[in-house]
């Protein structure tokens, strides 16, 4: 056999080997590449939990001022100081 000439069998075996590589190999690369996708999907939110725990934290902090009692407690229940009138919103009910 000369230099310049392969032998059928060689290029039979070397074939085998790499239809055997790219079958077993590119579902593997398309896993890897799903699973990094949805990593990057996870830490960007990751970071916006993240954002939105710290803008709740501090909003529970502020809640225990009390200019923050105090407004929850002239809004949502309707308080009012001593002299003060309270207002009330009467709104027309549209199904009677």
């Amino acid at each position: 056999m000369s230099k310049g000439k392969k032998s059928p069998l060689k290029l039979i075996i070397v074939g085998l080997v790499c239809f055997f590589l790219v079958f077993t190999l590119a579902p593997r690369i398309k896993t890897v590449m799903i699973l990094n996708e949805r990593k990057a999907k996870l830490v960007e939110q990751q970071k916006q939990l993240e954002k939105e725990n710290t803008r709740l934290t501090e909003e529970l902090e502020n809640v225990y001022t009390s200019e923050a009692v105090e407004k929850i407690a002239r809004e949502q229940l309707g308080m009012v100081k001593e002299g003060e009138m309270p207002v009330l919103k009467i709104t027309r009910d549209e199904n009677k």
